[in-house]
């Protein structure tokens, strides 16, 4: 088996394009990257499946260990965000003063190294239980993949995601909900705006409840571990030029 070394390869995998397509439309996705992984774990001696969560958009999952004991999930995303606004080579992989810059570095490819090294590592020590590599697409914006490990019955006796904490333990995560709201109009020409219905302005009350629900309802709500909730307004598309 070929040493397990994590930073050679989060350097590998900071160096590819594995940007999801949801957020950057012309992104190419996961798929370099899972294969990418995929060979590294084959060589590092462990057992290797990759499934599709979506079209062209796969999972790693990989397993080490003689399991013949309680099981151990290692779980990370192949997924990154937009380069809008780097200031480096998004995808250089570049090391210095002993970090690693690039797109995905921390958030988490990072991640995936450390945990497919730990994984490997554990084997060839002859670990009597199983641990479970699983490296799932579209993290950042649907978790497709995670849906799709679930579906196709991947499980552990206990799991602990790979995400950039400043290496504090986080023993719990906030829930997530996208709500889509349409609010109707009718379209009119500008100069006869008075037998239109403008449904963007019919929205300022939504808006203005939502912003109150933030400000004074939320703050009043908290969680021993995570604190309050939050609530975001991330788009609002609509409306023609007439």
């Amino acid at each position: 088996m070929t040493r397990a070394h994590p930073v050679a390869l989060a350097r590998e995998l900071v160096r590819i394009d594995s940007r999801n397509p949801a957020l950057a439309p012309d992104s190419p996705g996961e798929q370099a990257a899972a294969r990418s992984l995929a060979a590294t774990l084959e060589s590092w001696g462990l057992s290797v499946e990759v499934h599709d969560a979506a079209p062209g958009r796969p999972n790693v999952v990989a397993r080490a260990g003689r399991g013949r004991g309680r099981s151990l999930m290692l779980n990370g995303h192949l997924d990154v965000v937009g380069i809008e606004g780097m200031t480096h080579a998004a995808f250089g992989g570049e090391e210095r003063d002993g970090r690693l810059y690039g797109r995905g570095a921390a958030d988490m490819k990072g991640g995936l190294a450390a945990m497919s090294a730990a994984a490997a590592r554990a084997a060839a020590r002859g670990i009597a239980g199983e641990v479970i590599v699983a490296a799932v697409a579209d993290e950042e914006h649907m978790s497709m993949g995670t849906r799709e490990l679930l579906r196709r019955g991947v499980r552990a006796d206990a799991a602990i995601v790979a995400e950039p904490t400043g290496l504090a333990i986080m023993p719990a995560h906030k829930g997530f909900a996208w709500i889509e709201i349409e609010v109707r109009g009718r379209a009119a020409h500008g100069s006869r705006y008075d037998v239109g219905i403008d449904a963007i302005l019919e929205s300022t009350p939504l808006l203005d409840e939502l912003s109150r629900l933030e400000r004074e309802v939320l703050p009043m709500r908290s969680h021993p571990l995570l604190g309050r909730p939050s609530l975001h307004v991330s788009t609002i598309e609509g409306g023609s030029v007439m």
